[in-house]
């Protein structure tokens, strides 16, 4: 037996324990995975449910699109992101806890094609031109759909992000510094080590009635708990932090720059 073959995971079992906890990674996931690539546009649609059921599409325009339809699928495998600071995904899990919340789903990408659906998962030779398409079938009630619509409204995206036919604004810095942070590469060996890095934090100010976050190059991660802070919302450029690490210096320091 292979060793590869020691461990199964139940993927309802896996759906029911990820609802728990919020599903807005759902929505992140994908998007942040275009964002890493060398993309010009990223165009995201979830319509509104019908009789419980809505398909997440996000779709981009990099040259080459997904490197590997292996990493759609292959939870933990080593990662060509891994030993970069300049990308958010590093731990090749993200897309796996997206498919388990999808009854059906399909990656295409410029070399071919993977579909999931209730008999499997099968290679296919289907293919874009340019970069790469997700496309997720997924339980949803109106609840978690307006969950999901008010995620995507939060992102400060790095390239021109579309959400149901409609631009997500781009937002102005009103100051940025430069801090080390932690973060985490990979060595020779692949094994991930922690390091410090220095980063580009910039302060954005909050839209009416959003609550101050902090945030991991454009992904919103955790409320600051600073709701007299005006102006902290920050976004990590890059390098990425490790999440929550040297947030509390992060925080003092901005409190300081905006006196």
């Amino acid at each position: 037996m292979k060793r590869h073959s020691w461990v199964q995971v139940d993927l309802d079992g896996l759906r029911d324990k990820l609802k728990r906890r919020g599903i807005r990674f759902a929505i992140y996931e994908p998007i942040q995975n275009a964002l890493d690539e060398d993309v010009t546009r990223v165009d995201v649609t979830l319509p509104r449910p019908e009789r419980g059921w809505a398909t997440l599409t996000v779709a981009d325009d990099s040259p080459s699109g997904f490197r590997d339809l292996a990493d759609a699928y292959v939870m933990f495998k080593r990662s060509y992101k891994q030993d970069d600071a300049a990308k958010r995904g590093v731990f090749n899990l993200g897309e796996k806890l997206v498919l388990a919340l999808c009854e059906e789903a399909t990656i295409e990408i410029t070399t071919g094609s993977v579909r999931f659906d209730s008999t499997g998962r099968h290679i296919g030779r289907k293919k874009t031109s340019k970069g790469s398409v997700f496309t997720g079938r997924m339980r949803l009630t109106l609840e978690e759909w307006e969950e999901l619509c008010g995620a995507v409204r939060l992102l400060i995206p790095s390239v021109p992000l579309w959400f149901n036919g409609e631009l997500i604004p781009a937002r102005q810095p009103i100051h940025e510094f430069e801090a080390a942070l932690e973060t985490v590469l990979a060595n020779e060996e692949g094994e991930l080590r922690r390091t410090q890095r220095k980063t580009l934090v910039r302060l954005y100010e909050p839209l009416e009635g959003e609550a101050a976050m902090l945030y991991e190059m454009g992904i919103p991660i955790v409320q600051t708990g600073e709701p007299k802070m005006r102006s902290f919302t920050n976004s990590c450029a890059e390098p990425k932090f490790q999440r929550h690490h040297k947030t509390e210096e992060t925080m003092k320091r901005a409190m300081e720059v905006m006196g």
